[in-house]
């Protein structure tokens, strides 16, 4: 391995203006920007126990299409290349004798969309050049291999300066999908990764996923806040996954957590329909009530329905990369939950203040995300590169309330509603606590949702304005109107960029 002792001292020898475009590249990769610098060079590297290679780098090559061709580096690829060119190797020569391999490797990476840089298996001088060369450096494992730190990833984590100028992914590989992975809490205790993601190795799709968050192309879904109306959601995401618009990212708040959680664990829409329904009506949720001291609605029925839903399933464990948001009462900050579980998580999302109880969590008082921001498009811009697509659910129009009456008495409220058939308009709605207490979250919520819309890149706002958000009994016919609206939606735009 002396010979690529050398082959690091020739990185040195490419021309100073590629050095610098280079280091532009790295400098632009971690500046916040809305169209990231592309990728170019990427190494894959071992991680924890991995005894052999899986073709991991070959599958990206089936799925990748002749518009945007990769190339794959090894070792011994490099040995036979060095070998065409006509070079000898001696370590006592001096780097630049070996120009014209330091030409050779600027070319590709111009001539290719994205260069693979495969490490070797133990730390070697080849494994350390990959590393010098990547502006992305995945590390790749066997989900169900050992999980603690090899040699290559302590050398890389040690480096304080490679951390921070390099992005670092997880990739969990899986024998099928048929299970919901586990375990991954181990994985992650120790790498502090910008995200993971869990692969079948030969799905298509799982490989099409991979090189469209290389490509910073990943397509992320916001799904908003809404109550009942979230049911809305499901049908949004059958008429998406029917125009086949893949989505590589998924997170909301509320009503939308609840439904991105469920098809991150890799439900399809109307099976995940069928799993909510079951636990609502197993438990009655609407029919307990408390004395509304703190909240409404009994915690531990609460409880029940989300275990029901999610079981003891972990966000970090679920297919795609999936978040929640909720408000910290104690400090007022808006909280993004990608990791523990799911149940705990989406109950603390969808904790309507004065309705459901609070969630502890790590010292913090959790309430429903739609507090702070009903529709978090600014959290997934964060976390994932590409176009976003962002599902409302809000209804944006003025509600047929009438003036209502001041009721200083209970015999005077009796008499009040006694005289409804005798009112020419029948259709007017006199407002409770509860439509009262409704109708201020939704326009809270609406405030939202008008700022996340400037940075969508597909807004769908399903008319929902008949449908209450908290009617639970109108599941079927919200999915419905959620399917009708983003088919026909989709149906009048252009959908190249997805």
């Amino acid at each position: 391995m002396e010979n690529f002792i050398v082959l690091e001292e020739i990185l040195h020898g490419i021309k100073r203006s590629d050095q610098n475009k280079i280091l532009q590249l790295q400098q632009l990769s971690t500046t916040p920007q809305q169209q990231p610098a592309p990728i170019k060079t990427v190494a894959l590297l071992p991680a924890g126990g991995l005894q052999q290679w899986p073709p991991f780098a070959q599958q990206l090559l089936a799925a990748t299409s002749a518009k945007e061709p990769i190339l794959h580096l090894t070792s011994s690829a490099i040995k036979q290349q060095m070998k065409t060119l006509g070079i000898r190797w001696d370590p006592r020569r001096s780097p630049l004798d070996y120009a014209a391999f330091a030409n050779w490797i600027n070319q590709q990476e111009q001539r290719h969309r994205l260069v693979i840089y495969q490490a070797d298996l133990q730390l070697s001088s080849w494994t350390r050049m990959c590393i010098q060369q990547a502006d992305r450096i995945l590390l790749i494992a066997e989900a169900n291999s050992r999980f603690q730190l090899n040699r290559i990833e302590n050398m890389v984590w040690s480096q304080r300066n490679l951390v921070a100028s390099k992005q670092i992914e997880l990739v969990l590989i899986h024998p099928n999908s048929h299970c919901i992975p586990y375990n991954s809490k181990q994985w992650l205790q120790h790498r502090a990764v910008k995200r993971h993601h869990h692969v079948e190795l030969h799905n298509k799709q799982h490989m099409q996923r991979q090189l469209r968050f290389l490509h910073n192309k990943a397509v992320g879904l916001v799904m908003g806040s809404g109550g009942f109306r979230g049911f809305a959601h499901f049908g949004v995401l059958q008429a998406l996954l029917e125009h086949n618009i893949p989505i590589d990212y998924i997170g909301g708040s509320s009503a939308g957590a609840i439904v991105a959680a469920l098809v991150a664990a890799g439900e399809n829409p109307h099976a995940a329909l069928k799993i909510v329904q079951s636990a609502l009506a197993k438990h009655r949720l609407l029919t307990h009530y408390n004395i509304p001291i703190a909240f409404f609605l009994q915690g531990k029925i609460v409880e029940k329905v989300f275990r029901d839903i999610y079981k003891q399933t972990r966000m970090e464990d679920l297919w795609l990369n999936c978040f929640a948001t909720a408000c910290d009462l104690i400090s007022g900050d808006e909280i993004t939950l990608q990791q523990g579980l799911v149940r705990q998580n989406c109950q603390a999302s969808s904790a309507v203040p004065g309705l459901l109880a609070p969630v502890a969590i790590n010292n913090m008082l959790l309430v429903d995300g739609g507090s702070l921001n009903s529709l978090p498009v600014s959290t997934m811009k964060r976390l994932c590169n590409g176009p976003v697509i962002g599902v409302n659910i809000l209804a944006n129009q003025q509600t047929n309330w009438q003036m209502p009456y001041l009721y200083h008495s209970l015999l005077q409220m009796v008499v009040n509603w006694m005289r409804r058939p005798l009112q020419k308009d029948q259709t007017a709605v006199h407002p409770n606590i509860l439509s009262t207490w409704n109708r201020i979250l939704e326009l809270r919520w609406l405030q939202n949702v008008q700022q996340a819309n400037e940075q969508i890149d597909l807004f769908l706002s399903v008319p929902l304005e008949n449908y209450g958000i908290m009617d639970s009994t109108k599941a079927d016919s919200l999915f419905e109107a959620g399917y009708r609206y983003t088919k026909k939606r989709l149906e009048q735009i252009d959908l190249c960029s997805f």
